[in-house]
């Protein structure tokens, strides 16, 4: 594309933005991710983290392919497996990946992120405590969602040991994916949260018990 078919292009989308390089570049990044898992699944490592760009949990606008959804697809296809539990803590909430499982019983979506009552981005009910799944989906995704910044590490692990944690041990996945943005860290202007890496380690360490150590940490956002 030319400099004006690639603004033209930005134009229809919800903040997309393009280059020249952006069809590729997206295509390495989902392939890059299915790669980290496929390599898991196989038992070539025990985890893996994918350091990817760009990310993908918003796509439907901003993000131009979901690399998580395509490598969940992708391993649920070519390694037999039924149940991936996708657990998002980005500081914004992964619209592109919970439109895409909310009627999959088979997938479990938990995102924690700010929401404040429609107003953080992405804004609007997606990200709503009460958005919980259609159908046969209904119950595979659980939003916890922050209703103020200024968020700490107390308040994401109560939320592990209280919420993630009993839903994903039910779930029993096969496979764990973290969609991991780093915007809720001490530090972040724009998250606003106070998240340590102590924190984040403790997070994972919990996810870590689950699918026999099964876990893909791949980049979001931030």
């Amino acid at each position: 594309m030319n400099k004006y078919e690639l603004k033209t292009t930005e134009s229809r989308f919800n903040s997309v933005y393009l280059c020249g390089q952006s069809a590729e570049c997206a295509r390495l990044s989902a392939g890059g991710v299915y790669a980290a898992c496929a390599a898991v699944l196989r038992g070539d490592v025990r985890n893996a983290f994918a350091v990817v760009r760009p990310p993908g949990h918003h796509a439907e606008g901003f993000c131009l392919l979901n690399n998580v959804v395509i490598a969940t697809r992708l391993c649920q296809k070519s390694f037999g497996i039924r149940r991936v539990l996708i657990l998002d803590w980005d500081i914004h909430h992964g619209n592109g990946t919970q439109k895409a499982f909310y009627d999959d019983p088979n997938v479990l979506y938990i995102s924690i992120h700010r929401w404040e009552e429609g107003e953080f981005y992405p804004s609007g009910d997606d990200g709503a405590p009460w958005a919980i799944g259609q159908g046969l989906g209904r119950g595979s995704n659980v939003n916890v969602a922050w209703s103020r910044a200024g968020m700490m590490d107390s308040d994401y692990l109560l939320a592990f040991q209280t919420v993630i944690m009993p839903i994903a041990r039910e779930f029993d996945p096969e496979l764990v994916i973290v969609s991991a943005g780093f915007d809720s860290a001490h530090g972040d202007h724009l998250g606003g949260c106070h998240v340590s890496p102590r924190g984040y380690a403790r997070m994972l360490t919990s996810l870590m018990t689950l699918a026999q150590g099964k876990v893909v940490v791949t980049l979001e956002v931030r």
